[in-house]
């Protein structure tokens, strides 16, 4: 033991000697690598990207297309700082993005105007602050996105650090430090979304960056597709707008044909956007507020992913207790004052599911939510339970269906004879709580016919405008 301990101590001075240099820069300039070259070529792909190689002088922040901010760590000051607000409009943009990236002790620390920086991460690794006045000031709600890089950990060593050597150890702790802990500086901030880009290279892989480069972007680009799809809806909100308007009259009037009149309703679509979550995505009406979130454990919409049949909420008869829980209070809250009955139908992505048991379903792709103002509460209660609304109101489920996929294989042509559906339990209401209930019938029959062709044209005819507009500015940006 002591043999070793000696031999260790001895090996010190040689290892000194081999790597004089590299702990010269590191103790003397305190990093490895210069960030010069760095900059130099920063500056060189920001002239050919704006049009200006020909230009001598380095690029400024006045000269950024649109509005810019770089966040760094200043040394002296031991604060935040911001580059590219009032008064940085000479302040080079490739030296401002070599401050905020100079990841501490691999690279010298930048200077500039006699102040030393290192990457932002030090003291903000997801500044989504920094557009606070921006967000404050806007006449609309803005959204905020935040793109976040993830190294996943070596295979093994994501959740423990005993078996790590010093060195395995350090870069997990510098990652953790400058990468980790997003949720603190973003839970302040409304609306704002965080998309997550993992990929198993390391912070400081660069000498891999080139030939990985296209696998990479490749990753990126995925996750951020799969990120809006899931959290922001795959399809344009305007166009899903005009898709569950069109379902709401369709919806009042199959209710009116059960001579329940001075209905108004508004129709919405929620989406699942994790285990335990679900979001309204889209609306038929423009002041309704297409981002709350709706916990799955609430009874209604949340519920129906869960149970994968149809709730009916009757709003004056649900308790008190559920309006004023923590998780649920919002989603009460949030709903038009005059909203007497609330319909959640599961949308699954195939309509073949409505022929099978709710346990032998898949989990459903969205639900189709539509919020019933007027009537008399106990007369469309009835109605509600009524099998000439139910099959109607699932086939209308899988109509919205088809337009919040990418594929639109939601409905398909098999249909159920209706002796089967008929054979099995009526079509009474069972409390599953106070204020919602489902159906003892738990099979729907698809509708076919006059009724749904009609619904389909409909659709079509006012979308097509909107279509039309959406080939033409894409083909305008392609001639420019």
């Amino acid at each position: 033991m002591l043999w070793m301990m000696a031999r260790a101590y001895l090996s010190v001075p040689p290892l000194a000697i081999r790597h004089r240099r590299f702990l010269g820069d590191l103790w003397n300039a305190h990093g490895i690598h210069d960030s010069g070259p760095v900059v130099q070529w920063l500056d060189n792909s920001l002239k050919q990207k704006l049009g200006l190689a020909n230009q001598e002088d380095p690029v400024t922040f006045e000269q950024m297309p649109r509005p810019l901010l770089v966040v760094a760590t200043d040394l002296g000051a031991g604060d935040i700082a911001i580059f590219g607000g009032p008064g940085d409009e000479k302040v080079p943009v490739a030296q401002a993005v070599m401050a905020s990236a100079a990841f501490p002790f691999f690279f010298m620390p930048p200077q500039m105007q006699d102040r030393r920086f290192v990457d932002g991460g030090v003291l903000s690794n997801l500044p989504a602050w920094v557009l606070d006045e921006l967000r404050m000031t806007s006449e609309e709600p803005l959204p905020t996105f935040g793109f976040r890089l993830v190294d996943l950990a070596v295979p093994g060593l994501q959740t423990s650090t005993q078996d790590q050597n010093f060195l395995q150890f350090a870069g997990r702790l510098v990652n953790t430090w400058l990468s980790g802990g997003k949720v603190l500086e973003t839970r302040g901030i409304d609306d704002c979304h965080v998309v997550e880009l993992k990929t198993d290279i390391s912070t400081l892989e660069f000498d891999s960056l080139a030939e990985r480069s296209r696998e990479l972007f490749d990753q990126g680009y995925k996750a951020s597709i799969e990120f809006f799809d899931r959290e922001l809806g795959p399809r344009d909100p305007e166009m899903m707008r005009i898709v569950l308007r069109i379902i709401a009259n369709f919806f009042k009037g199959t209710i009116e044909a059960r001579s329940v009149r001075g209905l108004s309703v508004r129709a919405s679509i929620v989406l699942s956007v994790g285990d335990d979550v679900a979001k309204v995505a889209y609306c038929s009406h423009s002041d309704a507020d297409d981002r709350l979130r709706i916990w799955k454990s609430s009874d209604g919409p949340g519920k129906c992913f869960a149970l994968k049949q149809p709730i009916v909420a009757l709003v004056n008869d649900i308790a008190e207790r559920a309006r004023k829980h923590p998780h649920y209070k919002f989603e009460h809250a949030l709903r038009p004052k005059n909203v007497s009955v609330v319909y959640s139908v599961p949308i699954f992505r195939n309509s073949e599911d409505w022929i099978l048991t709710p346990d032998g379903r898949k989990t459903p792709l969205g639900v189709l939510v539509l919020d019933v103002e007027g009537g008399q509460n106990n007369r469309i209660d009835q109605v509600l339970h009524n099998r000439f609304v139910q099959d109607r109101l699932a086939t209308y489920a899988q109509v919205a269906g088809v337009y919040i996929t990418k594929n639109g294989k939601v409905m398909t042509s098999r249909t159920v004879e209706e002796s089967t559906l008929g054979s099995q339990l009526p079509a009474r209401p069972v409390s599953i709580s106070p204020g919602f209930w489902v159906s003892e019938r738990t099979l729907r029959q698809m509708v076919s016919g006059a009724e749904v062709t009609a619904l389909r044209e409909r659709i079509v005819a006012e979308l097509a405008p909107l279509e039309h507009a959406s080939v033409a500015g894409h083909s305008n940006g392609a001639a420019k």
